[in-house]
């Protein structure tokens, strides 16, 4: 999904998430230790959230994008390190510390002694810097994370290429992408296969059919790829969703993946 302030970013499942956050709480911006004048987001947007000097990497006037290296490079990058978080591999405090692409937003319900139970990640990139007469080029995605409670570690998460402008976005994704990611090769399945039973939808945190194809669009995947590495000695599963305009039987990788979804396991 593609979140709009006055720039665009794709973003994930969350929406749902979203939601919950303007009925039951806040998003928590800031935590004390943050220090987010660090953060390549805040050298390049304005108060309100604008790009300064910065074009957005998706033309919400195309019908279509396909990530270039860059792009594609910044993505993995950002799918690795939620990989990092869902394995213990490394903290979202030390994410937000140190990783000067990621501002974490922590979901905080109104009541105060309630969980904080899921947050945004919030993953901005520079394609290409301002150069004499001409703006530079920039883009994000958001990913969103959820954990049972305080004390459990983080279990689930996600991002999609669902854009508010409608453009199909093609990630160009191929077997180097895999190696990198560390990924090993499961099954291939089906929404039908979901729909049946005959596949258990455990990479979300929405178990039932009619919910998890309901909301945020994960009714537009047709065909799934699941996937699994292993990290911090912790199995972490990785499902790739592809809509059925963008599905290739013959292709050994999902090539133009729609969603991808990931989970703790264990």
């Amino acid at each position: 999904m593609v979140r709009f302030t006055k720039k665009k970013k794709l973003y994930a499942t969350a929406s749902i998430a979203a939601i919950s956050l303007l009925i039951f709480g806040a998003v928590k911006m800031n935590l004390p230790e943050q220090k987010n004048d660090l953060k390549v987001i805040n050298g390049i947007t304005d108060e309100t959230g604008a790009y300064k000097n910065y074009t957005d990497f998706i033309n919400e006037s195309a019908t279509k994008k396909k990530l270039n290296e860059i792009e594609k490079k910044n993505l993995l990058s950002f799918m690795e390190e939620n990989i990092k978080i869902l394995s213990g591999d490394v903290s979202v405090d030390d994410i937000e510390k140190h990783n000067e692409n990621i501002v974490v937003k922590y979901s905080v319900p109104k009541l105060s002694l309630a969980p904080v139970t899921g947050a945004f990640l919030d993953y901005t990139f520079i394609i290409k810097p301002p150069s004499m007469g001409s703006k530079g080029v920039a883009g994000s995605y958001l990913g969103h994370i959820e954990r049972a409670d305080e004390k459990s570690p983080w279990e689930y998460a996600d991002i999609s290429m669902m854009d508010a402008s409608d453009v199909t976005i093609y990630t160009n994704f191929t077997s180097a992408d895999v190696e990198t990611l560390k990924l090993k090769p499961e099954k291939r399945f089906f929404r039908d296969d979901l729909a049946s039973g005959a596949e258990a939808i455990n990479f979300s945190t929405r178990h039932d059919y009619k919910k998890f194809v309901n909301s945020n669009d994960n009714g537009a995947n047709y065909a799934y790829y699941r996937y699994s590495t292993v990290r911090n000695g912790v199995k972490v599963s990785v499902v790739f969703g592809v809509k059925k305009a963008q599905y290739d039987e013959a292709a050994a990788v999902p090539s133009n993946w729609f969603y991808v979804y990931m989970k703790r396991e264990g």
